[in-house]
């Protein structure tokens, strides 16, 4: 079984990049990495688990590291990922962008920057697998993310559909979300998405420093949501009646809801307002434009 892992790191300046990045890899495989790691962070000085955050700023269980001990363990976790020959991936946006073109425009669940960033990782990513010649799907396990975790699932379905057929089920099924602090597999994720988000902030590439050359592997799928397509995608929307009338937190929990129990019961979408728009089957038209993202196999 394959599983991809996938952590979130977001820039506070500039355009502010989103990096959603991970690894790719056999569910035996990563169970001896989970064993590998979970020493690793137990050699003296010892973690309980890793956040790059912390590590970068020495705060929580960093502080007062010293600097030395800090870069040693990130380069022995480093050296642990290159050991699996982890297949490593990303996907990136501009949160300036999505926000400026989104707001006011989609829908509370999908005027969320990660819900797109994620459908974009794992849409290129199943795509590239496919094009291997693979045809067993992808489990993808996510970074716990308040209320965008429920709207991902409950879109799932409609997000695999919305997929071409040739590749649609290696998507697999709904992703699972879990906490990083317990699924150790997500802080190597983690570690390559603040790396990646860093190096993308500074101009250098592949690494700035030792650690990062590392967590890259010989061929890294990058994908790029960029400005031209997030702006076809906010032109759709604007195209789907009713889309106002969804754009409280409320409003759009009710909705989800409604799908979710739809889904269960083998229905369609759900019937909107008065002129019984089908509202949700426009929008489950407006997710095949989130296919078409730039990629590369390639390192950066």
């Amino acid at each position: 079984m394959l599983v991809a892992f996938i952590d979130d790191s977001a820039a506070q300046t500039g355009n502010r990049p989103l990096v959603l990045a991970g690894y790719l890899s056999r569910d035996d495989i990563w169970f001896a990495f989970e064993q590998a790691w979970s020493a690793e962070l137990a050699k003296p000085p010892a973690l309980t688990h890793l956040h790059m955050v912390e590590a970068a700023n020495f705060r929580g269980q960093f502080k007062n590291w010293p600097s030395e001990d800090r870069d040693r363990k990130m380069l022995a976790l480093a050296n642990v990922i290159r050991d699996f020959n982890l297949f490593s991936f990303e996907c990136t946006m501009s949160l300036v962008e999505h926000h400026a073109l989104f707001s006011g425009v989609a829908p509370y669940g999908l005027a969320k920057p990660f819900a797109t960033c994620a459908h974009g990782a794992a849409s290129v990513l199943a795509r590239y697998v496919r094009d291997l010649g693979s045809r067993e799907p992808i489990h993808f396990v996510f970074d716990t993310q308040e209320g965008s975790d429920m709207d991902l699932v409950a879109l799932w379905d409609w997000i695999t559909r919305a997929s071409p057929k040739r590749w649609r089920s290696v998507l697999g099924p709904a992703p699972r979300f879990a906490d990083d602090r317990n699924e150790v597999a997500l802080q190597a994720a983690d570690m390559l998405a603040w790396h990646r988000r860093r190096a993308i902030e500074t101009g250098v590439e592949p690494g700035f420093n030792e650690v990062s050359k590392l967590l890259i592997s010989s061929r890294h799928l990058m994908a790029h949501v960029d400005r031209a397509s997030l702006e076809t995608m906010a032109n759709g929307l604007r195209q789907v009646p009713g889309l106002d009338g969804l754009q409280s937190k409320k409003a759009w929990r009710s909705l989800r809801q409604d799908i979710v129990a739809r889904e269960a019961q083998g229905l369609g979408p759900p019937r909107l307002g008065p002129r019984t728009t089908l509202v949700v089957f426009r929008l489950r038209a407006f997710l095949r434009r989130l296919i078409g993202l730039d990629r590369s196999g390639r390192r950066p």
